[in-house]
């Protein structure tokens, strides 16, 4: 049987999303919103959520993608 290489790329980023000029407008309520919206972003580019996070005025994002090659 051929020698098959195979390589394995892990990208982990970290995004943070800003509300425009700062403003503390995220509350709790819109932010389980966004943070759901994200997730399901992240699901349709096939990548791992890590975690999703933020406060009034920002949002983190860690997330993984995986590939092989």
């Amino acid at each position: 049987m051929p020698f098959m290489p195979r390589s394995l790329h892990i990208l982990s980023a970290h995004i943070i999303f800003s509300t425009k000029e700062r403003q503390p407008w995220l509350t709790p309520k819109i932010r389980d919103r966004v943070w759901a919206y994200q997730s399901r972003i992240l699901q349709n580019l096939q990548c791992n959520a890590i975690t999703i996070g933020g406060v009034a005025d920002h949002v983190h994002n860690l997330t993984k993608k995986i590939s092989n090659g």
